[in-house]
């Protein structure tokens, strides 16, 4: 219950954050901002983050290119002290975001 809560308000400080463009977002896109803001809050994915950048570039252009960036910062940026079980979570929290990986989910530009 105090889990749902939290994701409940970290859901709603996302929306904030990113503004209309949280809307524009795909469900596993908005499941990786979630679940990074859960472990880091605003030094991975808030405002000033280079990953921020990318991704409103992405959902303002639905270019793929600022996805791949936004995932690069996700998997080769975010763990400085390259952390082993770090790491792995942000290998796969890249996966999860990856929506050039799925035909279903690609826009068709």
């Amino acid at each position: 219950m105090i889990y749902d809560c939290k994701s409940a308000v970290n859901r709603l400080e996302l929306k904030n954050i990113y503004g209309k463009s949280w809307d524009k977002l795909k469900p596993n896109e908005m499941s990786m901002i979630e679940d990074m803001y859960w472990n880091g809050g605003n030094k991975l994915v808030g405002k000033y983050t280079k990953f921020f950048k990318h991704m409103i570039l992405y959902t303002e252009s639905s270019r793929l290119k600022y996805l791949i960036q936004g995932l690069i910062e996700v998997r080769e940026n975010s763990n400085k002290e390259r952390i082993r079980g770090i790491q792995n979570r942000r290998n796969v929290q890249s996966e999860i975001g990856d929506s050039s990986k799925c035909s279903a989910l690609v826009i068709r530009t």
